[in-house]
């Protein structure tokens, strides 16, 4: 197959058996971006048609991708990943006010011994640790062992979807203000993953096999989110023992659901006083 690239590529092959592969013009951006990823690889995609802003009417669709080493079935390895994906482009595009990327494509990778994840603009790449999630919970249960591992996944992927039009099509000037752009993707991928995860936990999934399953009728999330915080999702917010949260995901996500959770206000005075 082609190797991925922010935009798509076309392969031909010359009489040497060599294979060019010429990529189309991406919008202007920042060179730090940039990415390609070559290797046997495997996918799911899906059409998302995200609705933009107040108006009824969706945006042109964007195809959305998860891509895994070959060796991996992706249906039992990435669907929950490209439910997540899905939902997170939806909700920002309109958490932004009707603002749909410009990009033809948007490329989830998990890399086998990779760290942390990447923005990259329309390839974003991800450690297989977190990214890799193979479905939604049979329940609105999140007491199930899953329920940490549907967190991290949902949490890196707002994160880094968020960055797209938050650091990727609008880029601050200089690097000293990097601290801005990440604050504000981390700031706002807890709105993402409240409205993502609702979604999920009520059966939403864009790779139900048919139109008469109960996941398929559940809409993707907006923003406003249409669906609940529901009560399940707050201990969603809580690690493994052994597994603490970033320095800035703790309070930050305890701060978000304050109002929903007698408890979290203790806590949080707790830590002012200290």
């Amino acid at each position: 197959m082609p190797p991925l690239n922010p935009a798509p590529g076309e392969a031909t092959t010359a009489a040497t058996n060599r294979t060019l592969v010429t990529f189309q013009p991406t919008p202007p951006m920042s060179p730090y971006l940039l990415a390609v990823a070559a290797g046997r690889m495997r996918s799911l995609s899906t059409l998302v048609n995200a609705t933009t802003g107040s108006s009824p009417s969706p945006s042109a669709p964007m195809r959305v991708s998860v891509w895994g080493p070959a060796a991996m079935d992706p249906l039992l390895r990435l669907s929950g990943s490209l439910d997540i994906a899905a939902a997170a482009y939806s909700y920002y595009v309109s958490y932004t006010g009707g603002l749909p990327l410009p990009l033809p494509k948007l490329d989830l990778l998990a890399v086998p011994g990779k760290r942390m994840g990447m923005e990259n603009w329309g390839l974003l790449m991800f450690d297989t640790g977190r990214f890799l999630y193979p479905s939604a919970p049979a329940s609105s249960s999140a007491s199930s062992p899953s329920a940490w591992d549907l967190f991290q996944a949902a949490d890196v992927i707002c994160h880094e979807v968020a960055h797209q039009w938050f650091g990727n099509w609008v880029t601050c000037r200089d690097w000293d203000n990097l601290a801005l752009n990440e604050g504000v993707a981390s700031y706002i991928e807890y709105d993402c993953v409240a409205a993502v995860l609702s979604y999920i936990l009520a059966g939403g999934s864009v790779t139900a096999n048919n139109s008469t399953t109960a996941g398929s009728a559940v809409p993707l999330p907006t923003y406003p989110p249409s669906l609940p915080l529901a009560a399940p999702l707050r201990r969603l917010v809580v690690p493994p023992l052994g597994q603490p949260h970033g320095v800035h995901e703790g309070v930050v996500t305890r701060a978000r659901w304050v109002d929903e959770d007698p408890g979290v206000g203790s806590v949080l005075k707790a830590e002012n006083a200290s």
